[in-house]
């Protein structure tokens, strides 16, 4: 598990494990609250697509549903996973 917080420096995924190109990214809360789980696919500084609960997929990352309150669910809410030598 990696735990990222506001103003620490950026995550380099390509330096820890440079061969590994599939991720999993949870989000998990508690509360009657709905938060979501989003990804913005950039191509040369241009968004060329973005990934959410109303367009579950583009080329390499897949949504896997929005979960709209936090009690219902034990572990994490939202997922979405990416698949680095798709994108």
């Amino acid at each position: 598990m990696l735990n990222l917080s506001k103003g620490k420096s950026p995550l380099n995924l390509t330096k820890s494990q440079p061969n590994k190109t599939k991720y999993t990214i949870g989000l998990a809360w508690d509360t009657d609250a709905d938060f979501d789980a989003s990804v913005v696919i950039l191509n040369g500084g241009v968004r060329s697509d973005m990934v959410y609960y109303s367009n579950l997929a583009a080329a390499g990352v897949t949504h896997h549903g929005d979960v709209v309150d936090g009690t219902t669910v034990t572990g994490d809410d939202e997922t979405i996973t990416i698949d680095l030598s798709e994108v």
